[in-house]
């Protein structure tokens, strides 16, 4: 990484994913290698005592036709395609626990400790076994006979731990069933698989034969259901059409005729009512005169035409002679008694009026009552010819489904419906001579892998329960920075040691970054940050250098020898006193030192005003490099605040005890916030790892432990 013509030693950035943990895991490789090695060991050797299992593999090879709803005898030889389904039917039955347990009764394995663990009692059985035996034998009495219910439960358990031994596989692109066996003997694996092959043939043309006596059961048992439902819907068709009195062929035509004449007469006789009421309404108030007038029957108009001839003869006799006389007389008298017949003819036909309209009132009552039962005969009619059609479509189905059933029954072969499977043996199992388990060529890469994957998680462990950084690279990966220094413990027999450090991390800021001015400052409280920077401010004081060391640290004061408080940056800032004032020159030495000055308000409002700025760039022009010893960064805001005001900033890490959040979250309070608040770290120059402990450095054979190196140490006693 380059910054400001400064070329990290560490090289192209690795992947952070891949490289911290191949990191971790070269610094813990002695500790995984001494834990690998025996590990392997222990378990090669443990493979060696596994009682080892043999596996022996029979073959079947079945050749089937797929089973049909309905088969004809004509059909017989149509094969069906082979399919997944006769596959994995054949393998259910191989797979069944009838089929299981006849092999177990057969061989007798319910006495075998291997298959049957109520055989193999735990340590403590045992010695219970013996206990118990032995108080037997002390005290005779009649051995309980044992529960069928445990005799079966020991069986069944020595079946399912058959079938966990037993594999049945289908060879692919093929109709082969492999039958792999896996036992602790070699005859025995061999038996076990030949004897389920075996029974797997025979129990299967068993079950052939038993499904097609089921079948033709079936189609029995269907035809005489189908029979008697064909018979009782029949059955339910005559008793009907008796209970409601409809003949065989009988329709509702007649009466609907019936009903049709009812209506036409009905519509008649109230014509007729209507017009004797009309005729009686008229007449019946009248005199017989107006009566004789209305009515019109034969008698009536014989009556008036007598009445005409009557009053025409008086009327001719009376002018031709006297009205009193004898010749007119008889003619009155004529008139007379006819216009008394017309009277009593008017007042008969009124009467004979009012019973022709009483007739027509009874006729009409009459008629609307036979319409009316007529219309309720003919709606019962209806409704139950709709019941009967329903019953006869009934029975009709029934029958015709009992005729079809029963003519494609005829057709069937039942044996076909479910058709026989055509199964052989292809190979049967041989005795294997090498066990499948365990195998040498398995065990040793797999002894490897393992051994190394549990030492490596061990040594991962162990890197998780370290705290803190202890390599440059790591700084690299995880923090994107270079590592401008590494600075060890200082120590009393090689301070030469640590001024060399000092004096190369002064060559990287000063001469690699070009930095006129520079913060140092830490994560937390005591990570040696005041003693790099006074060291770094003695180092560069002694080359000649015009420094000037500032204590940044305004939340703190400062005190001379005598108690007295001194006044300083916070004072410049304040505006109280020149720079000039502020400062003490050391003798003998161009290093010029600032304390922190008397503390009287929020720091960070002293470092945001704008003669701080100002201060800065008058105090570039007059020294060669000015270093600011400033507070934690997890201290308020000061360090961003400073930070603006220097050319570079510095992070002081302490070696193997600052933790990678706590780094993280510094780097994030220093860098600059941008465009839509997101952060980056260019703000830091890079990370000092300080107070290395160099024992424990080449313990931990990182990529720095080279600078710790006994040979290095050495040179510096010669060279002393």
């Amino acid at each position: 990484m380059s910054m400001s013509g400064f070329e990290s030693t560490e090289g192209p950035l690795p992947r952070r994913s891949d490289s911290l943990l191949l990191f971790k895991l070269r610094r813990q490789r002695w500790l995984i290698g001494c834990v690998a090695l025996p590990l392997f060991l222990c378990l090669v050797a443990a493979a060696q005592f596994i009682p080892p299992r043999y596996q022996s593999s029979a073959q079947v090879m079945v050749e089937t036709r797929a089973a049909r709803p309905a088969v004809r005898a004509s059909d017989a030889a149509s094969v069906q395609p082979f399919t997944d389904d006769i596959i994995g039917t054949e393998m259910a039955v191989l797979s069944s626990e009838e089929l299981i347990g006849t092999v177990v009764n057969k061989l007798q394995l319910y006495l075998d400790p291997h298959y049957n663990a109520r055989l193999r009692p735990s340590f403590l059985g045992q010695w219970r076994a013996k206990a118990t035996n032995f108080i037997r034998g002390l005290i005779p009495f009649e051995h309980p006979k044992a529960d069928v219910s445990e005799q079966y439960q020991a069986w069944s358990d020595t079946v399912q731990a058959l079938s966990s031994s037993v594999e049945f596989n289908a060879v692919p692109r093929s109709r082969v069933i492999k039958i792999t066996a896996t036992s602790y003997d070699q005859a025995l694996s061999a038996r076990i698989a030949n004897l389920i092959a075996d029974d797997y043939i025979t129990r299967h043309t068993a079950l052939t034969q038993e499904i097609n006596v089921d079948a033709n059961t079936f189609l029995t048992n269907r035809l005489a259901e189908l029979q008697a439902a064909a018979t009782a819907a029949a059955q339910a068709v005559e008793d009907f059409r008796l209970k409601a009195g409809l003949s065989a062929g009988a329709t509702s035509t007649l009466m609907q005729e019936r009903m049709s004449q009812l209506e036409h007469q009905l519509l008649d006789a109230k014509a007729r009512q209507a017009t004797l009421q009309s005729q009686y309404d008229s007449v019946k108030n009248m005199n017989p005169e107006q009566t004789s007038l209305v009515l019109n029957n034969p008698t009536m108009t014989r009556l008036r035409e007598l009445e005409a001839v009557a009053n025409s003869k008086l009327s001719e006799y009376a002018g031709r002679y006297n009205a009193n006389s004898a010749m007119v007389a008889p003619y009155r008298r004529m008139l007379d008694s006819v216009r008394k017949q017309i009277a009593n003819e008017a007042i008969r036909g009124v009467e004979g009026l009012n019973a022709d309209l009483a007739s027509a009132n009874a006729n009409v009552a009459v008629l609307a009552a036979e319409a009316e039962n007529a219309k309720v005969q003919l709606g019962k009619a209806d409704s139950a010819r709709a019941h009967l059609d329903t019953l006869q479509a009934q029975s009709t189905a029934a029958y015709s489904l009992y005729s079809a059933f029963l003519n494609r029954s005829k057709e069937t072969d039942a044996s076909l419906l479910f058709p026989s499977t055509d199964v052989r043996v292809v190979s049967r199992a041989a005795v294997p001579t090498h066990p499948s388990f365990p195998r040498n060529k398995a065990v040793i890469p797999a002894s490897a892998a393992i051994s190394l994957a549990l030492a490596g998680g061990l040594g991962l462990l162990v890197e998780k329960r370290r705290k803190g950084l202890v390599s440059s690279n790591e700084v690299s990966v995880l923090f994107n920075l270079p590592t401008l220094g590494i600075i060890p413990t200082l120590e009393p027999r090689y301070p030469i040691v640590y001024r060399d450090a000092i004096e190369n991390l002064l060559n990287r800021i000063h001469f690699g970054l070009g930095a006129k001015s520079v913060l140092i400052t830490s994560a937390l409280p005591d990570e040696g940050k005041s003693s790099t920077a006074k060291a770094l401010a003695e180092a560069a004081a002694s080359r000649g250098l015009k420094v000037l060391l500032i204590d940044g640290d305004l939340r703190t004061t400062v005190k001379d020898g005598k108690g007295t408080r001194q006044v300083g940056f916070a004072e410049v800032l304040r505006g109280e006193i020149e720079p000039e004032n502020a400062m003490q020159s050391r003798k003998d030495s161009a290093l010029v030192v600032m304390s922190s000055g008397m503390e009287r308000e929020n720091p960070i409002r002293l470092l945001s005003l704008p003669s701080a700025h100002r201060m800065f760039r008058d105090l570039e022009q007059q020294f060669d490099l000015i270093l600011i010893d400033a507070p934690p960064v997890m201290v308020g805001g000061d360090c961003w605040m400073l930070a603006r005001h220097v050319d570079r900033t510095v992070l002081i890490v302490k070696w193997a005890s600052t933790t990678e959040q706590e780094i993280s979250l510094a780097l994030k309070l220093l860098s600059t916030p941008s465009a839509g608040d997101a952060r980056t770290s260019h703000s830091v120059s890079g990370i000092v790892l300080n107070m290395v402990d160099r024992s424990k450095s080449r313990k931990l054979d990182t990529t720095d432990s080279a600078l710790f190196d006994p040979s290095v140490f050495r040179y510096y006693r010669q060279s002393s």
